[in-house]
């Protein structure tokens, strides 16, 4: 027998509109944006739908959402939800609530973008158009050039930045907005001081207690302030010059007889000495050209003589010279002093033509060359004076009260040490050309030889080498 089993067949019809009020999910009733829902529904996907379902237009922020119908400040609420803010305003606290509460053209803590501080420390800041601008406090700069931590640098005491940005004191303090020296190489004996580019080279003279034949030259890293001995085990090295390749120095010899001097060379990196003019008898200052080597011996009846920098046999200069002291050379003439003499002379470097430029001085000595001019000290009177390489126009540049214990040039200054004894003493500049003579260092002990370079002044004195940044 067979059961027959009814079929019963449902048809939906849905709408395209609402005629009175839509109930909520009503799959009868569809709805579109701007058709009416029952009070407190929303269309929301063509179906009006309760307020905090979840989806986005349902009139209330769920999670995952930025808005939902409500009203958002200094903006809208746009697609799927999110903000959508006002040109000029961003969201930057991610509180929907508040909507695009950052006006980021003129705060201070949201210039130009969330996050992007402007801040006013060491100084004032404003935010004008999403730009930040500093006004810096005397004595404070952006030295970083960060505008979220300010004027940050204290101009007055950094090391790095002192009295300027990237004005560095070389190791040294900073005071007052002035770097202050520091001793680079402590040593109680050095005498003579030159530098390159990377490395100060000193002399140093050796311990009485063993006749002065421990001396040595040394080069000094400027960076590391490493130091390693060049040439060891020398008989009183003292004078020092330096060129591309070699460093150059005159031995003054061991006491008593002072006659097993002589003039050396080294590799700047360091050999086996190489003995240029042995046997001299208490050579005094040297200067090279770049082709050969000079220095004087400052005796009564004295001498300046010479020998080229790659070695062979030396010459005279010149001889019976009163007391010859200071010497220097610039490849076409070779200028020296006389001290006793109190005269500035010149001849060719092979002795020819011999010139007296200057005369009627008072103990010069300490000589230096330029392009143009002549630059040396009258020692028994404590002046600096200059004069042209053929001598005329000689003028005083400046007069000290204390001992000058060396010359120094740059392109644009001279620089001297004058002694006035212990914790007063100085290291003086002046321009090459004429002008007044400055105070760079003060306060300091018994300076004597110096030597500049593009970043620092270097001088001996009785703690070892001393480096102030200019």
């Amino acid at each position: 027998m067979t059961k027959l089993v009814p079929v019963f067949v449902f048809a939906l019809t849905v709408t395209s509109g609402c005629s009175g009020g839509c109930p909520d999910g009503a799959v009868d009733c569809a709805c579109r944006a701007g058709d009416r829902c029952d009070a407190g529904l929303y269309c929301v996907l063509g179906v009006c739908t309760e307020p905090g379902a979840g989806l986005c237009g349902d009139g209330r922020v769920a999670q995952g959402e930025e808005c939902d119908g409500n009203a958002v400040t200094n903006g809208t609420c746009g697609a799927n939800c999110r903000l959508s803010c006002n040109l000029g305003f961003k969201d930057c606290n991610a509180a929907t609530a508040d909507g695009c509460e950052a006006d980021v053209r003129v705060s201070l803590d949201h210039c130009g973008d969330c996050g992007q501080r402007c801040n006013g420390a060491g100084g004032s800041a404003t935010c004008d158009q999403g730009n930040c601008s500093l006004t810096c406090s005397a004595d404070y700069a952006d030295c970083n050039l960060d505008p979220q931590d300010g004027c940050e640098t204290a101009l007055a005491t950094s090391s790095s930045h002192c009295g300027s940005c990237d004005h560095s004191c070389l190791g040294g303090g900073c005071a007052a907005s002035t770097c202050l020296p520091v001793v680079v190489a402590a040593a109680s004996d050095v005498q003579d001081v030159a530098v390159d580019a990377a490395y100060a080279y000193y002399t140093r003279l050796g311990s009485p207690a063993n006749g002065f034949a421990d001396g040595s030259v040394v080069r000094l890293d400027k960076a590391t302030r490493v130091a390693s001995a060049v040439a060891a085990s020398q008989k009183a090295p003292a004078w020092l010059v330096v060129d591309d390749t070699y460093v150059y120095w005159a031995s003054i010899g061991v006491p008593p007889s002072y006659r097993d001097g002589g003039i050396f060379r080294v590799l700047k990196n360091g050999d086996s000495p190489t003995p240029l003019a042995p046997d001299q008898e208490f050579p005094g200052d040297l200067a090279t050209d770049g082709t050969n080597l000079y220095w004087v011996t400052p005796a009564a009846s004295g001498s300046v003589a010479a020998v080229a920098t790659s070695g062979g046999g030396g010459w005279s200069v010149a001889s019976t010279q009163a007391t010859p002291a200071g010497v220097a050379a610039d490849g076409s003439r070779v200028f020296w002093t006389n001290q006793l003499g109190g005269t500035l002379m010149a001849a060719d470097p092979n002795g020819s033509n011999p010139t007296p430029l200057v005369s009627a001085l008072d103990g010069p000595r300490f000589l230096q060359v330029d392009q143009t001019q002549l630059f040396w000290v009258d020692w028994d009177t404590s002046r600096v004076r200059r004069a042209s390489k053929t001598g005329a126009g000689a003028v005083e540049m400046s007069q000290e009260t204390g001992e000058i214990g060396g010359i120094a040039v740059d392109a644009t200054d001279v620089y001297w040490t004058v002694d006035r004894g212990a914790s007063s003493s100085s290291v003086m500049a002046a321009p090459k050309g004429g002008g007044a003579a400055r105070e760079v260092a003060s306060q300091i002990d018994s300076p004597m030889a110096i030597a500049v370079d593009l970043q620092a002044i270097y001088w001996v004195s009785p703690a070892g080498l001393v480096r102030l940044a200019k």
